[in-house]
């Protein structure tokens, strides 16, 4: 028991301190619009943005991908952080980016005030070459701009159908993610698998060049969560011993990071795939 009070304790003093640093963000915020003579609107998150510029079209969704330009301050109006024409999806930013972008249309400029809490925390964020750029538990102010929606997504799908289309191969498709697939053998058994499975799978992988980065012809076992969004994705769709092929967009592979010389930025990959087991 004495054991549960003390953790109990840990998470109570852990809960107390994030509840003491919101407070003193929302007075730094507010101070911080008050001394700026902005007009901002506030987020129950705490949140605070202005749209400058209206933009046209849906506002933006979090699993959008978008090219934005912007600068990241501190509240001493110290820049930290630009970009410009970033590519990046919603739903991998920071929570403060993502909840206030989904304000904003394509075309929109304006600014996003975060507290601590929903940007780098008490962690604070080191650069590439590990100097720190922001420290423990500040508040940033961001500047941004949105250029267009889905950059490299529609480029993505565009060349992939190309691809598609001089094999020759007949596609089905998971449209909201940009996966297309072929089951050349759908498996035996009932059961598919789960992201949550543990599966065997035989694969080789290649660009749409041809040009094979890596190949497994014994088959590799791991849990499928551990693996790249579009395996998670389209390894269940097969049963035991089904076979076929993943044709995927970046943003379900390696996205703006690539992997090695063999698998560049932003390229989409094709698996050809056998479950072995799960």
């Amino acid at each position: 028991m004495k054991k549960l009070l003390l953790v109990l304790s840990i998470f109570t003093l852990i809960a107390a301190c994030k509840k003491d640093y919101d407070k003193i963000d929302k007075e730094k915020i507010e101070e911080y619009v008050a001394a700026k003579g902005l007009k901002t609107t506030a987020l129950s998150s705490g949140v605070h943005f202005i749209i400058e510029k209206d933009g046209t079209g849906e506002k933006l969704k979090e699993t959008d991908e978008i090219a934005v330009r912007y600068k990241g301050f501190l509240l001493d109006d110290k820049q930290f952080d630009d970009g410009d024409s970033s590519i990046l999806i919603i739903s991998e930013r920071i929570q403060g980016w993502r909840q206030a972008l989904t304000e904003f249309k394509v075309g929109s400029k304006g600014k996003i005030i975060i507290p601590s809490s929903l940007g780098f925390g008490s962690q604070g964020a080191k650069n590439f070459t590990g100097v720190e750029v922001v420290p423990a538990n500040a508040v940033l102010i961001y500047e941004i701009e949105v250029i267009r929606k889905n950059p490299i997504f529609d480029k993505n799908i565009k060349e992939m159908k190309a691809f598609i289309k001089s094999k020759g191969w007949k596609v089905d498709s998971l449209p909201e993610h940009g996966l297309y697939y072929v089951i050349d053998e759908p498996g035996t058994g009932a059961n598919h698998p789960t992201v949550d499975s543990k599966v065997t799978v035989k694969y080789k992988g290649y660009n749409l060049d041809n040009k094979v980065f890596d190949q497994s012809d014994s088959g590799i076992s791991f849990s499928l969560n551990q693996v790249i969004k579009g395996w998670q994705l389209g390894i269940p769709l097969f049963k035991k011993g089904g076979k076929g092929k993943l044709i995927m967009p970046s943003r379900l592979a390696y996205y703006s990071s690539g992997s090695g010389s063999s698998i560049p930025p932003f390229a989409p990959l094709v698996f050809e795939v056998e479950l072995v087991n799960f």
